[in-house]
């Protein structure tokens, strides 16, 4: 999960709101929300803002059935608070996996903290009151789901070598927003599906390393120079580093990789080739990164 940051409501979702404004405050939670709310542009708009990837589990999104098939998901269910259906803030995409998993949920950390729906935000003439459809004015309810737009997943999770989610340890959090990480783990992010795309990434990127040393470890004995050590490593090094570029799928992942390259790499190579051959690795890291 990324953040992400909305700017102004698309002109076709503003027009869409206008058009069942009246009908939604005279039905109320009754109105048969339509397929057609939230198509195009809306969905493109969705999908340039989070590169086409899954708001909850950063699945690449698809447009054929499977798992990872496009959805339009609403963060706070419309079956429930009915007048935040064409809300653009609440708005978001979700593979099919984790839509499905998420459904109608929306728990809290005490119930008796959520918006009743008598209270929706009308005012008399039956306008919805903008201000009050924000995200930010409902944060007393304390939902155990994090948002994408508001909570900042990439302080609080990190990856171990098996593709698995964690909490990072030493983290002064509230018991609400461990509650909320928690939550994510389970319903989303700890999928097996994903966690298992996850890991097949991590593998793909350790074997283009250990592809790389076959490469060079026969001329390092002819005594390589820095330059060609580096120049030698390029590749693999940008390739790891393009990864935790926001477009990227599973970007956090590939934050997590290059933070705790000893952890994803070196251990790794010194697994499988010994401690000599995981000090070149450390080397070329530190020409590349000049660390």
């Amino acid at each position: 999960m990324i953040k992400i940051e909305k700017l102004n409501t698309p002109n076709a979702l503003q027009d869409c709101q206008k058009e069942i404004q009246e009908e939604l405050f005279r039905k109320k939670d009754t109105f048969k929300w339509q397929t057609n709310h939230y198509s195009d542009p809306i969905k493109s708009h969705l999908k340039e803002l989070y590169f086409n990837k899954c708001g909850f589990c950063e699945t690449i999104l698809s447009e054929f059935d499977t798992d990872n098939k496009f959805t339009v998901e609403h963060f706070r269910p419309k079956s429930y608070y009915y007048w935040l259906g064409a809300e653009w803030t609440n708005l978001f995409p979700a593979c099919k996996g984790c839509n499905g998993n998420k459904k109608d949920d929306f728990p809290l950390l005490m119930e008796r903290h959520r918006f009743k729906k008598d209270d929706a935000p009308f005012d008399e003439l039956g306008q919805l009151i903008v201000e009050k459809c924000h995200p930010a004015y409902y944060a007393a309810e304390q939902p155990l789901f994090c948002h994408p737009e508001i909570d900042a997943m990439m302080d609080w999770i990190t990856f171990d070598t098996a593709g698995e989610a964690k909490m990072k340890q030493d983290l002064q959090l509230s018991v609400h927003q461990q509650e909320q990480i928690k939550k994510m783990f389970q319903k989303f992010m700890n999928r097996p599906i994903v966690q298992e795309k996850r890991k097949r990434c991590i593998l793909m990127m350790q074997t283009r390393l250990v592809d790389t040393l076959n490469l060079i470890l026969p001329m390092l004995e002819d005594g390589y120079s820095d330059k060609e050590i580096k120049l030698a490593f390029t590749t693999f090094f940008n390739d790891l580093s393009k990864m935790k570029r926001p477009e990227s799928e599973f970007s956090l992942l590939g934050c997590c990789m290059n933070e705790k390259f000893d952890t994803f790499f070196l251990e790794y190579v010194e697994n499988i080739a010994g401690k000599e051959i995981a000090k070149w690795v450390e080397y070329a890291y530190q020409l590349h990164f000049g660390v």
